[in-house]
């Protein structure tokens, strides 16, 4: 079991959650020293900052879960190495990582938009100084969104590499008619300019108003305590003209008042005004006066942001549009070379402006000279093949006569020694001989026309023969080889069994082949073999039936392959190869054989030769 694929939707969640606390640290220890923003403000906002971060995560645990959560099945199916996987559920697997980005964009803006709202926003903090903090933060974290979907797609990669081929390549088909098209290349690199370039703006320009905020504040503080001091303090004992001063600094948007009790120096800020507290000689003067708008001149640096932005579109789209052209041209080269091109050595064209493309177009071509390796290999190999068949083809034919011949000798003069008069047991070793050659040399036309039939070779001839020819000529041949082992061979010929058009030879050959191997099973009793024609049907059924107990069930199902098993062969006296010529004889003819096991009739071989309307080939349709 993979537990990857098991981790996964934690995995996400502890991925995003880190990034997000990085990108909250990094927003608290740049934000005051980007905004120059006072210690006050800071303090103010530093648990809101906190409450924001934590939503956030709140929501994008959220989001992770509700997405993963009908992706469960194929997570759990790819874990356990499962083939069962659904092509569509592998391409929200696929996609999963840039739903959670784009989703978990927009909940941050929505949450960190609250932050503006007067109940929410810190009463120190005035809207301009809020609007900019904003701003930073959600420039800080857009930015954040790009290293984040790349770690949740390695995570999701990961997982992706446990998915069987079928299905990977059936899902890598559904992205390319659905939602990876070439037509979309030139938008996305245009989003992709457009943005980074009007977050890169926006933050410059956040920067410049900053300082021109601070600039303003302070300034128009530093002219409120020197009003404040130039008017109410005491000359000489004297007061005159505070009053008419006090009253000119209300026309400019100035409230002064004196107290005779001393103060500290002190600047009260809230939303709509500043309360400054300026110590004089003898007591302290109070100065309020409201915050002044915003300098009309930082509309300038908003116009500087979208034209920035505007022209990085524009450039986004001359390189899309190029970038676009350029796999286009890449794509209808692949497409348009064909098999002989490649095999030709053509090569795809070098024009693109673009390494990406190009590396792709040297790929192509350096893939199309493993291809022409391996087709001069192919090439080769079948020159290899056809010259081992024609060897194999003159092995055959020689080994027939060369292999045979002596046999026959050694027959032929076993049978006239055996004429002559002899001892009883030079007569049982003249016996073993005869036997155990019609045995080797049984044994070797198998090995012969089993290669024939491999090579395509085995010609038949037909003609109309009766069943109990077939029958009778299959049970001789059979009896010659099986006459110690104490089994009875049995044979019954239907009265209306039909004459059959097939090889004789060949039949009798593949029904002896079966009566050899029920043999073998055979330790005492009879062998019957059984010729009958089924009223409904218009073919021949032979059966060979092998009394109880018959053939194991274990031995039964691999029994037309046993020659592929050594152990087996040895078991059946190597006639695991006789068994696969029947078969590839009998379909030659259009005829089948089946081994079924009975508890009380033991087991038994069935064979259909068809008796109407038959077609013989000269090749088999599939090798044994």
């Amino acid at each position: 079991m993979n537990v990857a694929a098991l981790r996964l939707t934690s995995q996400l969640i502890f991925r995003q959650v880190v990034l997000l606390a990085i990108t909250g640290i990094i927003a608290c220890a740049f934000a005051p020293n980007l905004l120059l923003i006072d210690s006050g403000q800071v303090n103010a906002n530093m648990p809101l900052g906190v409450s924001v971060l934590v939503a956030i995560a709140i929501c994008n645990t959220v989001i992770i879960l509700v997405l993963t959560r009908r992706l469960r099945p194929l997570l759990h199916a790819l874990s356990l190495g499962s083939d069962v996987v659904a092509p569509r559920d592998l391409v929200a697997l696929y996609i999963l990582p840039a739903r959670i980005t784009v989703i978990g964009v927009i909940a941050g803006f929505v949450i960190t938009s609250s932050t503006l709202l007067p109940q929410i926003r810190p009463p120190t903090t005035d809207l301009p100084a809020q609007i900019s903090l904003y701003a930073l933060l959600v420039t800080i974290g857009s930015l954040a969104a790009l290293p984040a979907y790349v770690s949740l797609r390695a995570a999701v990669s990961h997982v992706l590499e446990l998915a069987p081929i079928g299905a990977a390549r059936q899902a890598r088909a559904m992205l390319e008619f659905s939602h990876w098209r070439l037509s979309s290349v030139r938008s996305r690199i245009l989003i992709a300019v457009a943005l980074s370039v009007a977050f890169v703006a926006l933050g410059a320009s956040l920067l410049v108003l900053a300082h021109v905020r601070v600039f303003n504040r302070e300034a128009r503080e530093t002219s409120a305590t020197e009003l404040a001091r130039s008017t109410m303090e005491v000359i000489d004992g004297s007061v005159a003209g505070r009053n008419e001063a006090i009253a000119e600094a209300r026309h400019f948007g100035f409230q002064l008042n004196a107290s005779p009790m001393p103060a500290m120096f002190r600047a009260e800020r809230t939303e709509r005004d500043t309360r400054l507290t300026v110590p004089l000689d003898e007591g302290h003067a109070t100065i309020v006066f409201g915050r002044r708008p915003t300098d009309p001149v930082s509309g300038i640096y908003l116009l500087l942001t979208l034209a920035a932005t505007a022209l990085a579109a524009g450039l986004g789209s001359r390189v899309g549009a190029a970038f676009a052209a350029d796999v286009t041209l890449a794509t209808r080269s692949v497409q348009g070379i064909g098999v002989e091109d490649v095999l030709r050595g053509a090569r795809l064209r070098r024009d693109a402006r673009f390494n990406c493309v190009a590396n792709l177009t040297n790929s192509v071509d350096q893939l199309g000279d493993v291809f022409r390796e391996f087709a001069a290999a192919q090439e080769r190999a079948i020159e290899a093949r056809a010259s081992t068949e024609r060897m194999r083809g003159l092995f055959l034919a020689s080994m027939s006569h060369d292999l045979k011949a002596p046999l026959n000798a050694i027959l032929g003069f076993a049978a006239l020694a055996s004429r002559h008069p002899m001892t009883h047991p030079q007569r049982q070793s003249i016996a073993i001989i005869e036997q155990r050659g019609r045995e080797l040399l049984h044994l070797l036309q198998t090995i012969l026309d089993a290669g024939r039939v491999e090579a395509g070779a085995l010609v038949l001839g037909r003609e109309m023969t009766k069943p109990g020819e077939l029958v009778t000529q299959a049970l001789q041949e059979a009896r010659n080889l099986v006459q110690e082992s104490g089994v009875s061979l049995v044979g019954e010929i239907s009265q209306d069994a039909p004459s059959v058009l097939v090889d004789p030879t060949r039949i009798v050959q593949a029904l002896a082949a079966v009566i050899l191997t029920a043999a073998r099973f055979v330790q005492h009793g009879t062998l019957l073999v059984r010729a009958t024609v089924p009223s409904p049907t218009d073919r021949l059924r032979l059966d060979v039936e092998v009394p109880p107990p018959g053939i194991a069930d274990s031995e039964l199902e691999k029994i037309f392959e046993a020659f592929k098993y050594p152990e087996r062969a040895r078991q059946h006296g190597s006639l695991g190869l006789g068994l696969s010529l029947a078969r590839s004889i009998l379909e030659l003819h259009r005829g089948t054989i089946e081994a079924t096991n009975a508890p009380s009739t033991g087991t038994q071989f069935t064979i259909w030769i068809p008796v109407k309307d038959q077609t013989i080939d000269t090749f088999p349709p599939s090798s044994p």
